[in-house]
């Protein structure tokens, strides 16, 4: 068994203030195909299924996926199997080009935090013990 896929998505997004993209407009394109094949090892007993998807996007390039499958049936009514695979998530355009902005604030009503100590002013200490502040 085999198969092909080809998927195009383009959109042009304008950003808000919450939310932006870079580029804001964009086109990507999704390749994909698969082959798969099954054995039989062991007439009406023990089959095996080998095969692969192979797919190729513009955020991570070409991928492999491929898997294999065991099953076994010790009788007409029970069967059991057991697989292995590899399993890539494709990213979407958010997980690449994707911003999103966010602020905390401390309502008014909220007593600010304590400190044991007041925040050191900015200079720097020489390696002679003397004290420099900093030219800006």
């Amino acid at each position: 068994m085999w198969g092909l896929g080809y998927r195009l998505i383009s959109d042009d997004i304008d950003g808000t203030f919450w939310a932006s993209f870079d580029p804001s407009s964009r086109k990507d394109r999704l390749y994909s195909a698969f082959v798969q094949d099954e054995t039989i090892l062991v007439r009406d007993r023990l089959a095996l299924t080998l095969g692969s998807k192979f797919e190729h996007n513009n955020y991570t390039g070409f991928e492999i996926q491929p898997s294999g499958r065991l099953l076994w049936t010790p009788g007409e009514r029970y069967s059991a199997w057991a697989s292995i695979s590899r399993a890539v998530k494709t990213p979407a355009r958010v997980d690449h080009d994707g911003t999103v902005s966010y602020s905390a604030a401390i309502p008014p009503s909220t007593p600010e935090p304590t400190q044991a100590e007041p925040p050191a002013p900015a200079s720097r200490l020489s390696p002679t013990g003397d004290t420099h502040q900093p030219e800006w």
